[in-house]
């Protein structure tokens, strides 16, 4: 009886697999590219070890004249990673699997440092460790990632799956590099957003922590998408030094120099603890 019920479980994860495969089909504008791309899938799956495609050879018993046959493909021009994720982010959403709040997506965005020992590997700059914790280094030489994923829920629990993952910082000098590298990180994270909910075509929520509780951010989520305002809504903890401003007064024209640019500082601390009482 056991057996039976582990033989339907995995009938129906294969069937699940294959209409995932399926669907993948338009990111590969070649039928071989595309069933290499089944090859290597299935490789990540069953492969026992992390060394590249030899691992993916070895969990597939491919015959060693495949080993070129692979490298070819991950240097292929039949496909680009954008266009892959973009295909299998709609996927996502046709399975409605992501957890909707007003029918709005809940994406999850974050910086992750991570150190790198290679002196010539592309990307890698000198970091500021922003973390509290006293045992790690304030500055070293890595990798800096900007994530998302997007929150999905299954029975009870709640999940973030991975979307997207870009280095953020060190790429300008890499020949071709085309991405606005003069935002700041912060908008960097709201523009990754935009693009993954344009792809999927439904509204979000992003979630972020308060490092990002910042004017740039919601500028950049309040800019318009397709003539949509408000695509993208920013939720985040304030910082506890964040200030207001309250409307300039008008210049004197009996008085000299430039007229104020800022009127009376509110602290948001303080009008919370006066609201409080």
């Amino acid at each position: 009886m056991k057996n039976d019920i582990f033989f339907r479980k995995d009938s129906v994860m294969l069937e699940e697999l294959k209409r995932f495969l399926v669907f993948m089909r338009p990111a590969f504008s070649r039928q071989a590219t595309y069933y290499w791309f089944v090859v290597v899938f299935a490789g990540f799956i069953l492969r026992t070890d992390n060394f590249g495609v030899s691992s993916i050879i070895r969990a597939l018993g491919l015959s060693p004249e495949s080993y070129t046959c692979l490298l070819h493909f991950f240097h292929s021009t039949a496909w680009d990673v954008e266009g892959m994720m973009a295909i299998w982010w709609q996927w996502l959403v046709k399975k409605n699997v992501a957890h909707c709040i007003s029918d709005r997506l809940v994406l999850i965005g974050d910086h992750t440092k991570t150190p790198k020992d290679g002196r010539k590997m592309p990307a890698v700059s000198t970091l500021h460790q922003d973390s509290e914790t006293g045992s790690k280094p304030s500055y070293f030489r890595g990798h800096h990632w900007g994530c998302i994923g997007i929150l999905v829920q299954a029975c009870d629990k709640y999940f973030a799956v991975p979307l997207w993952a870009n280095i953020q910082e060190g790429l300008t000098l890499l020949a071709g590099s085309d991405e606005k590298r003069h935002l700041p990180k912060t908008v960097q994270i709201v523009e990754m957003a935009k693009r993954t909910a344009m792809s999927m075509k439904k509204e979000a929520y992003l979630v972020l922590d308060a490092y990002f509780s910042v004017g740039p951010v919601f500028l950049a989520a309040a800019e318009k998408l397709n003539g949509v305002s408000n695509f993208i809504h920013i939720l985040t903890r304030a910082k506890k030094n964040i200030v207001a401003y309250g409307k300039p007064p008008k210049k004197d024209s009996h008085k000299r120099g430039p007229a104020k640019k800022y009127g009376k500082k509110i602290k948001l601390m303080e009008l919370l603890s006066f609201l409080m009482k």
